[in-house]
């Protein structure tokens, strides 16, 4: 067994190859080149120095700042470094105390600065 593969197993990582001439099974790795594709091609870069720059930002935009919806809106970073669980569940805190402050404000007009008081009386003519 060679050594990229050992260390594949020790940590729990299977390797999966796709088929030749055969894009369908490739399709995680066609988009992030897509998408690194066209951010690259944003940037006229100097020097070569200038290009590994760029491809670093984009690295680090990429894996750090960039949602993936296909992941629940997380970083990669976040479900690599083991984050997703907690960053799900503050979601999901946030949610339900937004929803209660909602709730509690359109019950309670006299407390919302937002809500428009009807200041005109009903006639009864």
């Amino acid at each position: 067994m060679g050594r990229v593969q050992q260390l594949l197993e020790d940590l729990g990582i299977r390797h999966i190859f796709s088929m030749r001439n055969h894009p369908q099974t490739n399709g995680k790795v066609r988009r992030l080149n897509r998408t690194a594709k066209e951010k690259l091609q944003l940037i006229v870069h100097a020097s070569p120095e200038a290009f590994d720059r760029a491809l670093e930002a984009f690295r680090h935009w990429y894996n750090h700042e960039h949602y993936h919806k296909g992941i629940g809106n997380l970083h990669p970073a976040d479900v690599y470094f083991g984050r997703a669980e907690a960053i799900q569940k503050q979601r999901q805190l946030l949610k339900e105390q937004t929803k209660k402050a909602r709730k509690q404000a359109n019950l309670n007009p006299n407390q919302n600065p937002r809500r428009k008081r009807n200041l005109r009386t009903k006639s009864l003519h």
